[in-house]
């Protein structure tokens, strides 16, 4: 899922209009849903919590919904794979521990794998099982109970001045993806904090 589009806000677009173009890599862009499809858009608009929401126009909900909009959109297409970029992107601090939640719960009760990009890791460090920390190269990688307090990203909508890899994933032994880029230089407490972290590189 990349991250939140402009769909949002530029068409009436409703949610589950968007939840059902989840199918499409699963039936094709040809001929009506049948009623497997529908069953699916369903369970996918259910897990996110949007139900009663599936009639409304996806630019009338907050950022948080409109996540999980596009999150049962790909539920919908029944993935092993959950690929999520920068998924708390103009998301409040409440919205981003909501997602936590919610994407703790769908690899528990649907064993779905969840990839996990950002720049902000603080809102999901507690529900994933393996954190990727890259920053040119990697700089930790491990169960978040390892990481160097240093590091902990604060559980608020703050920008991380590492970049950027967090995995909740059902199977710890797979290889994890990467992704490279670093942060904007930020100024007072936060510059000292990183003058910290670049001691500590030197360290190792």
């Amino acid at each position: 899922m990349s991250q939140r589009a402009q769909l949002a806000s530029a068409t009436p677009v409703t949610v589950r209009e968007v939840v059902e173009a989840g199918r499409l890599t699963v039936r094709g862009p040809l001929g009506p849903l049948r009623t497997d499809d529908r069953e699916a858009v369903n369970r996918a608009i259910g897990r996110v919590g949007l139900a009663e929401r599936a009639g409304a126009p996806l630019r009338t909900l907050s950022g948080g919904m409109q996540q999980r909009a596009f999150i049962a959109r790909a539920l919908a297409a029944e993935p092993a794979l959950l690929a999520l970029d920068e998924p708390t992107t103009g998301v409040d601090a409440a919205s981003q521990e909501s997602l936590a939640a919610l994407l703790a719960e769908l690899r528990s009760e649907l064993g779905v794998t969840i990839l996990y990009v950002s720049h902000e890791f603080g809102a999901v460090e507690h529900v994933v099982s393996r954190l990727v920390l890259v920053r040119g190269r990697i700089a930790f990688d491990g169960d978040p109970a390892d990481l160097p307090a240093l590091w902990h990203d604060p559980p608020t909508h703050t920008p991380s001045a590492l970049s950027r890899v967090v995995t909740p994933e059902t199977n710890p032994g797979t290889p994890s993806s990467r992704a490279g880029g670093t942060a904007p230089p930020r100024s007072g407490a936060w510059r000292d904090k990183e003058a910290g972290r670049e001691a500590a590189d030197r360290q190792t």
